[in-house]
């Protein structure tokens, strides 16, 4: 087992006040990265709406929803419909899921023909079903058929190949250091961290001081991710870590603001927060348009039922809204309900 992690009130700063905190970007590879805050691939979330809206905020750089390299071998059309983009949804990047290096690399030819400008190997995954195929984060407990697997994309690839990995399986299985060294020499371009393990799923605080030590060990760029859900959380995670960027995932659900307002804070010192329920029902109406556009209107109105809570979260008789979610069918009905709390 590596080094215990100290507790994050412990962790000294990695940065001094005059660092540049101002999201000024770095490179993964050859592709240059203009922001220091990613939109993960959030499996059901990220979809081209959802980072057309981010995108709207400030998101300058975003993943698709993870992709199962079966799906792509056995050509899904939801898998396919996934990486569906526009102009504006770049640059982009994908990641991928498996284990079985002949499905992995035919998805990344098919990945690497379309607009993505990176791909993310996924062995950070804790979901059960997922874990028991081997797949994941299962797959830090095999090192060696880890740092294989990516050495075998890195050989074919011809845009940058990165990692995304949790701090380890358990408490007592803690090798993040480890197997991020592993990958470095396996000609992986950047580490993705999520600072929990397995058995912790998204349970307890994200341990900082795994991204730190990881950060201190290898020369490729690192990125954090975990407990990101304001602008405060951004420069914490940035100042303690000193990692390269930092990873915006279930922060960013129902809080697209977090982009711009994170990018405000890091330069001015100043937080700005959504102030009015306005703001939050003209936020509602551009998501469910740009689903109604993806989707058709049944099925925007079905997805946005995962959102609205998120949105209203805080909002004065909202829980009454909360209760009526399965009732809503149109956008009318959505639109409707949800001009009451203005």
């Amino acid at each position: 087992m590596e080094k215990q992690a100290l507790s994050n009130n412990l962790i000294p700063d990695r940065r001094s006040s005059k660092d540049d905190l101002s999201l000024t970007g770095f490179k993964i590879g050859n592709l240059k990265i203009n922001t220091q805050l990613i939109l993960a691939p959030l499996s059901g979330i990220s979809d081209l709406s959802f980072r057309t809206l981010c995108r709207d905020f400030g998101c300058k750089f975003a993943f698709t929803e993870m992709l199962n390299a079966a799906s792509i071998k056995y050509k899904s059309k939801k898998t396919k419909s996934m990486l569906s983009s526009n102009r504006k949804d770049s640059p982009l990047g994908a990641q991928v899921l498996g284990r079985d290096i002949d499905m992995l690399l035919n998805a990344q030819d098919v990945i690497q023909k379309t607009k993505v400008k990176l791909l993310d190997f996924n062995a950070a995954c804790p979901v059960r079903k997922v874990a028991r195929r081997g797949e994941g984060v299962a797959l830090m407990k095999e090192p060696k058929l880890l740092a294989s697997i990516v050495k075998k994309l890195t050989s074919n690839a011809t845009i940058p190949i990165t990692v995304k990995i949790r701090s380890g399986w358990s408490k007592d299985n803690i090798n993040a250091v480890s197997i991020a060294k592993r990958l470095q020499d396996a000609g992986a371009s950047a580490v993705f961290i999520h600072a929990r393990t397995k058995e912790q799923l998204y349970r307890g605080k994200a341990d900082y001081d795994i991204i730190a030590r990881v950060k201190d060990e290898v020369n490729i760029p690192v990125i954090g991710s975990g407990d990101v859900f304001g602008p405060e959380d951004v420069k914490r995670m940035l100042t303690q870590t000193g990692c390269d960027a930092v990873l915006v995932a279930r922060g960013a659900m129902g809080n697209p603001w977090i982009f711009k307002h994170s990018q405000y804070f890091l330069k001015t010192g100043k937080l700005r927060r959504i102030s009015t329920i306005a703001e939050r029902i003209k936020t509602i109406k551009l998501h469910l348009g740009l689903a109604s556009k993806l989707y058709g209107e049944k099925s925007a109105v079905l997805r946005m039922r995962l959102f609205l809570p998120l949105y209203l979260k805080g909002i004065p008789h909202a829980r009454k809204v909360r209760g009526i979610l399965s009732e809503l069918k149109t956008k009318k009905q959505l639109l409707d309900m949800i001009s009451t709390l203005a």
